[in-house]
């Protein structure tokens, strides 16, 4: 997927201007930056459900909006920030809404890739519990499995997801998780862009972190190119440090206070 020259305003501002960047397959792409940089509205125009005002993303060379919603729907999928299912339903419910553009929800394969889906995010005992009795962690893990359960297709086929702030909600084993799991969608060739907050999270599990600033590009390349201090502690405006820890493998990026230490 390619974002070419994006540009989103709103009340005679621009949300995101100028924007580039293409999604491989294969990799885990975080974007990351200070509240209002733009991320969550880089990821909608990537959806498909944020038309831009300037430029255009296309998947295999052709623009989302040509593309036909179930057609578009199995080759990639979106974890939102905040996602409401009616009440009564079950974790299997919600999940077997991921095979809706399969047109299987119903029948053997879409119950097994459901069933496939819970089990990746540890759930796979709480298929009949109301979603509504599960923690907000459990939640979100849910609707990540219904995301697992939309890109359980055919092999060979290029598939994008889309996680818009996944370790909301989550413990920090459980980010770690979530991010592994992405890990895993990308080494099946899946093309994983996910809109982050935590930078350590970003610089472990990512193979090219996209920064933005004010809804501009800041810079795009490997965590330890684009992660480093000054670059840092210009956009958000609090000085960083971002130390090597020892048998670390990438770096961590901290906010430092000068007169009491790193926060």
């Amino acid at each position: 997927m390619v974002a070419h020259s994006l540009g989103v305003s709103s009340r005679a501002r621009w949300r995101l201007r100028g924007v580039s960047v293409t999604l491989r397959p294969g990799e885990v792409l975080a974007v990351v930056g200070p509240n209002g940089a733009g991320k969550s509205t880089l990821l909608r125009c990537f959806a498909g459900a944020l038309p831009p005002d300037e430029g255009a993303v296309t998947l295999d060379g052709i623009a989302l909006k040509q593309w036909a919603p179930d057609a578009l729907a199995r080759r990639r999928a979106v974890l939102s920030q905040h996602s409401a299912t009616p009440p009564g339903w079950t974790c299997a419910d919600v999940v077997s809404l991921g095979r809706t553009p399969h047109g299987d929800a119903r029948a053997s394969t879409g119950t097994d890739a459901v069933m496939r889906a819970l089990d990746r995010v540890d759930l796979h005992g709480c298929a009949a519990r109301t979603l509504s009795t599960l923690s907000g962690g459990q939640q979100q893990r849910v609707h990540l499995a219904r995301l697992l359960a939309q890109l359980d297709g055919p092999r060979g086929v290029t598939r994008f997801a889309l996680l818009d702030e996944p370790s909301t909600h989550l413990d920090v084993a459980q980010q770690h998780r979530t991010m592994r799991l992405a890990r895993d969608l990308a080494h099946e060739g899946v093309g994983v862009l996910a809109v982050l907050h935590e930078l350590p999270l970003a610089a472990r599990y990512a193979d090219r972190v996209l920064l933005l600033s004010q809804g501009t590009f800041e810079a795009l390349g490997r965590p330890r190119d684009v992660l480093d201090a000054p670059r840092l502690s210009r956009v958000w405006g609090v000085r960083f440090v971002v130390p090597w820890l020892a048998g670390a493998a990438h770096p961590v990026a901290l906010p430092h206070d000068e007169e009491e230490g790193t926060l």
